[in-house]
């Protein structure tokens, strides 16, 4: 028996694989889905990964996600049943959310994971067959696909894959130490950078001298500090732009900024073009796909 269902649409997309007698081969980066974060649940049966030159065995009961950054070969085995569930970068972000646990989640999202029984109980893995049937039924029966309902279940998908606390990863890279202290600052970042701390704050939050944590920055990220927590305000921004209803004034207010002109001045220094312009653009027919946010905002450890 071969029966395959799925849907396409801008923000999300939903698979079922039911058992065949065959194998099938699954490219799920392609597009449009190039710039998706996906979770892979395989319930039963046999099916590999292969990415960045390896290819990783899984066994039925486990679960595999992987962010945009990886565009993976899924090989599902004759007899295997799995589950496909794919959510834009946007709707990833409106998943996450910004509380602090959000952090974590933000983390866990960006690197490919593998999740398997040894590391999660049999009802854990109900709960997640579960919510991700519950996702794509959401997506494909007519009279739902509610944005809001999609990413509450992405969310509890997530929660209950970042919970299990035991997956596999790949090795972080640099130096151990500077990669654990730009974590802690990624996470300070997350939590403050609406209320425009000065790089003193951060500093001392760390532990560390401003020109330890500025080296530390340069080395590993090519970047300073500063810019990280610009290019995470300008995210933000990006986004208020594109999908909320608030107007720019109240968008600079959200962001911590004194008045408009001032965020107007800092946004255009930045992109080129004033907040205005950006939605302007991005209302178009084409703006959207064109301007989609670039996982590469998310790029640091």
């Amino acid at each position: 028996m071969n029966s395959q269902a799925g849907i396409s649409v801008e923000q999300f997309r939903g698979e079922t694989f039911t058992p065949t007698l065959f194998r099938r081969i699954v490219k799920p980066g392609r597009p449009p889905y190039g710039q998706f974060f996906h979770v892979f649940v395989l319930i039963d049966g046999h099916a590999q990964a292969e990415f960045s030159q390896e290819s990783h065995a899984l066994s039925e009961q486990a679960a595999f996600t992987f962010p945009a950054s990886v565009a993976p070969t899924l090989s599902i085995d004759p007899g295997a049943e799995a589950l496909l569930v794919g959510l834009s970068q946007e709707l990833l972000i409106d998943a996450i959310g910004n509380k602090a646990e959000s952090v974590l989640l933000r983390t866990f999202t960006e690197r490919p994971a593998i999740v398997t029984l040894d590391a999660a109980s049999t009802e854990t893995f109900g709960d997640l067959i579960n919510l991700a049937r519950g996702f794509i039924k959401e997506v494909m029966v007519p009279g739902r696909g509610s944005d809001l309902a999609i990413a509450g279940y992405a969310r509890l998908l997530m929660m209950t894959l970042w919970r299990t606390g035991e997956w596999e990863k790949p090795t972080a890279t640099g130096h151990g130490l500077d990669v654990a202290i730009l974590q802690r600052f990624r996470q300070l970042v997350e939590l403050h950078f609406r209320e425009r701390r000065p790089m003193a704050f951060y500093a001392k939050s760390l532990g560390l001298s401003h020109d330890r944590l500025h080296a530390i920055c340069t080395r590993t990220l090519e970047r300073t500090p500063k810019a990280l927590i610009q290019q995470r305000i300008m995210q933000e921004a990006n986004l208020r732009l594109e999908r909320s209803a608030s107007s720019i004034q109240e968008i600079a207010a959200q962001l911590g900024f004194p008045d408009q002109t001032y965020f107007s001045h800092a946004y255009k220094r930045v992109t080129g073009i004033s907040p205005h312009d950006y939605r302007r653009r991005i209302t178009g027919p084409e703006g959207r796909a064109a301007h989609a946010v670039s996982p590469e905002y998310f790029d640091w450890p």
